[in-house]
């Protein structure tokens, strides 16, 4: 595809960046030179399937860009990443998302809107184009010191779910608005992308470390440019998993009760680690929805368009 044909229309394809083909599709009004553009950044394990609902609200009034990272959706594995120190996972991805958008000719300036681990992997692509970044909408973001202040104990969390469906448990089945059919192919890539999952979820703390030596909250990195932090609910849901698990009879002993002690405070530290990425800029607003869960994505996408809608206009003023 010609460079220019990503700047106007609806296309989706593959790029080849360092030896792999990574996916990239746009949809949204023609570029016009000089204004912004969004770059969604999806959490671990995702990709482009779990954004139509966010797509559908952004795309009448902004140019959208979404991509697979490699070994994910429909992106080709790196095989030259096998021997990739993990703590620089996030920084490679942010390497790849900037070497991807100018192969396709997709200059800044961007609004970034990233989820969960995706906010590390869209801070170090801010770390690598601050001067084209004109503001960013963080939905459930993971950030330097998640795993520090709150750490999810996996293992034992996921003895608690033995042999129940964590969509039923926490309420996503009824809660989120996909079509049958994206919502089937959501959960087709979600099994198809396990490999790749498992290594990102390995890297995830040690990427943590790595953003976080870049001080980018002491800089106020976006200075006065806007940032919107949007909050759902993730401590809920995993006092749904708890409470659900017992009544499950799901655990030994000990293991419930180092359940319930990670549950202690995590409203708290959650709400704590969220607002802290206010301090990226001087211009800033905090989003509290009390419906969704962690997948906000799926189930409030008009609250991500009105982040975005108010990103565009702070950043003309």
């Amino acid at each position: 595809m010609a460079t220019n044909e990503w700047l106007t229309g609806t296309h989706s394809g593959h790029i080849e960046i360092d030896g792999h083909n990574l996916y990239l599709s746009v949809t949204g009004p023609d570029r016009i030179p000089g204004t912004p553009v969004v770059i969604l950044e999806s959490g671990i394990g995702g990709s482009s399937s779990s954004w139509p609902l966010v797509i559908r609200h952004l795309s009448p009034f902004v140019r959208v860009y979404i991509h697979d990272r490699a070994g994910l959706g429909k992106s080709e594995v790196n095989h030259n990443a096998a021997n990739r120190k993990p703590e620089v996972y996030a920084e490679k991805a942010a390497e790849d998302l900037d070497k991807l958008l100018q192969k396709a000719g997709v200059e800044g300036p961007y609004i970034l809107v990233p989820m969960s681990w995706g906010g590390i992997v869209a801070r170090e692509f801010l770390e690598r184009k601050k001067d084209d970044v004109v503001g960013m909408v963080l939905i459930e973001c993971v950030t330097e010191k998640t795993n520090e202040i709150n750490p999810i104990d996996a293992p034992n969390t996921m003895a608690l779910l033995k042999g129940l469906d964590f969509f039923d448990v926490v309420g996503v089945y009824k809660r989120q608005r996909l079509t049958p059919a994206e919502w089937q192919a959501q959960m087709l890539e979600m099994a198809e992308n396990g490999p790749q999952t498992a290594v990102e979820r390995f890297a995830w703390p040690l990427t943590e470390q790595t953003l976080g030596k870049k001080k980018q909250f002491e800089r106020q990195i976006l200075g006065s440019k806007p940032v919107s932090v949007i909050k759902g609910n993730a401590a809920r849901e995993y006092q749904q998993v708890y409470q659900a698990g017992v009544a499950a009879g799901n655990g030994t002993e000990e293991q419930r009760a180092i359940v319930s002690k990670m549950l202690g405070g995590m409203v708290e530290k959650e709400d704590m680690l969220q607002r802290e990425q206010l301090k990226l800029s001087s211009v800033s607003r905090f989003i509290q929805l009390e419906g969704p869960g962690h997948l906000v994505i799926l189930e409030e996408p008009e609250a991500i368009a009105a982040e975005v809608k108010w990103v565009l206009e702070t950043s003309k003023k």
